[in-house]
């Protein structure tokens, strides 16, 4: 199961923002992996900047998480990239399931911006891949 979207309400625009949308749970059932392989999970902005009121609009790449938790596997703190998915989660070996727990934080928009809330949407991959 995987978030469409992360949600932040931008009220101070000199300071960061936890999104209202924490902890963003990403988990995994069933998995059939084969000898010697784990399921790598990965993620990168639909866009390349936020939806929200008019204004400047807010870049992508100013979204960064940190683990909370992980299940089965370990989880990757990191920063949004919308050129490319970036890994938040590689899980045991052959594990069946898993999940690990999310916490975005939009970098303070600075000038320009209208304080209030924020969209983005956020694309999964998810693989098999060698240990």
């Amino acid at each position: 199961m995987v978030p469409a979207t992360v949600y932040f309400d931008v009220q101070n625009l000199a300071a960061p923002t936890g999104s209202t949308s924490n902890p963003v749970v990403v988990s995994f059932q069933a998995a059939q992996l084969e000898s010697g392989r784990v399921l790598k999970v990965s993620l990168r902005p639909a866009a390349s900047q936020f939806s929200g009121p008019g204004g400047t609009g807010i870049a992508a790449s100013r979204i960064r998480w940190t683990i909370q938790g992980a299940s089965n596997g370990t989880g990757f703190a990191g920063t949004a990239n919308p050129d490319g998915f970036v890994t938040v989660f590689r899980s045991s070996v052959q594990a069946s399931s898993g999940s690990v727990s999310l916490n975005f934080t939009l970098d303070a928009p600075g000038p320009g911006v209208r304080a209030d809330a924020h969209t983005l949407a956020l694309e999964w991959q998810f693989e098999s891949e060698p240990q």
